[in-house]
């Protein structure tokens, strides 16, 4: 063999050595490489949980969803372990749940095969259906025995709490309550279901009883005259923090009322009465509450006596011809504000629109003209005064038509 023929023939040969090669490097990063310690679990309705050791060379994701086998991760890196936690099949049909573990293109699967579940019928009950306790409050408790996992509604208040919403057959649970310092009992319903049986357990806690040192004020009632005036009242002490509301009215007035504290001692509100100008006695009340008691102060005021000076007329029944003429009515003096009121026949005029005025007014005019009366029946106009606790009404008489 010539030296040429040698040489093309060993790099022939060379050069398919490095293709060999080339593709040998290829084919094996194509493929990847990725184990697991184990490839199958298999469990039981009640379920559980696995550990899965995976190996790698390269990072790996994790494929595939299930509702009732969870992976706790869904990528790693070479060594990491990865658990898979199935619940419990309530179905009657066996499970069976296939993920993959993907490196490069290397893949693996990991199945999980679960047994069928059985029916259970839905069933619940408690150890107690009814719990009282005193009105300091405290914890009580009850235990649940149920076919599965139970829940409960109504958890959510402000004076008894639940330890659990949600449970076992088996648990325990506890409910925190309040101090009460209500003067009624106070009730509280818990359902506890168990898919379609449900049952129910009724905490009552009793009122707290009222006693005279509850709230204490320097009084709870006080008269006033017509003529108005002050009024001084202390709450002197309370066993509990308390609260005051002032009853309406635009003639009793109180300087800064408020609410206070078990430790507050003498605090003092001062109530200013106005005059009573009217015919009627007229009362405000304070309510306080402390704690589960309720106390009033009744503020009572005179009503103001009538006089004849109350207001003062020019007269108070007037006549006026069947022909027609003009009435005069003269307010000579008031003793307090006044007012009037006043609807005169058809066809009469009132030249004053006055309706009312103030305690200072004097001589004032009224003129009320009339046309002729044709009627067979007197025509009457009233006028109505309201001074104070005095109301005197004047009254105007039209003669009829005379008859012939």
């Amino acid at each position: 063999m010539n030296l040429f023929i040698l040489k093309h023939k060993m790099l022939v040969l060379f050069a398919a050595t490095v293709m060999l090669t080339a593709c040998g490097e290829d084919a094996i990063e194509e493929v990847g490489i990725i184990t697991l310690d184990h490839e199958l679990y298999e469990c039981s309705k009640e379920g559980g949980t696995v550990e899965v050791k995976v190996n790698s060379p390269e990072d790996w994701t994790l494929k595939g969803y299930s509702y009732w086998a969870i992976p706790s991760a869904t990528e790693g890196k070479n060594g990491d372990v990865i658990t898979f936690t199935v619940e419990e099949n309530l179905s009657l049909q066996p499970l069976k749940m296939e993920y993959i573990f993907v490196a490069g293109n290397a893949t693996k699967p990991f199945t999980i095969r679960q047994t069928e579940g059985e029916y259970v019928e839905d069933a619940i009950t408690l150890s107690e259906n009814a719990l009282t306790i005193g009105p300091d409050g405290g914890t009580l408790e009850a235990t649940i025995t149920s076919s599965k996992g139970w829940s409960v509604n109504n958890s959510s208040n402000s004076w008894c709490r639940i330890s659990s919403t949600k449970g076992q057959s088996g648990d325990k649970v506890t409910w925190t309550v309040d101090p009460s310092y209500q003067s009624l009992d106070r009730k509280l319903t818990f359902t506890f279901t168990r898919g379609y049986a449900s049952v129910s357990l009724t905490i009552t806690q009793s009122k707290r009883a009222s006693t005279p040192n509850d709230i204490v004020l320097s009084m709870e009632s006080d008269n006033v005259g017509e003529e108005g005036g002050t009024i001084i009242l202390a709450v002197e002490s309370a066993l509990y923090d308390w609260t005051m509301s002032v009853g309406t009215g635009t003639w009793c007035h109180i300087d800064d009322a408020h609410g206070g504290s078990k430790d507050d001692k003498n605090v003092q509100f001062t109530y200013t009465v106005d005059p009573n100008t009217t015919a009627y006695a007229r009362t405000n009340t304070t309510t306080f509450r402390a704690g589960p008691t309720t106390k009033t102060f009744k503020i009572t005021q005179k009503a103001c006596p009538k006089s004849p000076d109350d207001i003062v007329l020019s007269g108070e029944t007037f006549d006026m011809p069947a022909e027609g003429g003009t009435v005069e009515v003269v307010l000579k003096s008031v003793k307090y504000d006044w007012t009037m009121t006043t609807y005169p026949p058809s066809g009469w005029t009132l030249d004053n629109t006055t309706r009312k005025g103030s305690k200072d007014d004097k001589d004032i005019v009224f003129n009320f003209t009339a046309p002729i009366n044709t009627a067979k029946n007197a025509k009457t106009c009233n006028m109505s005064f309201t001074v104070g606790p005095t109301t005197k009404t004047v009254k105007i008489v039209q003669q009829p038509a005379s008859i012939k």
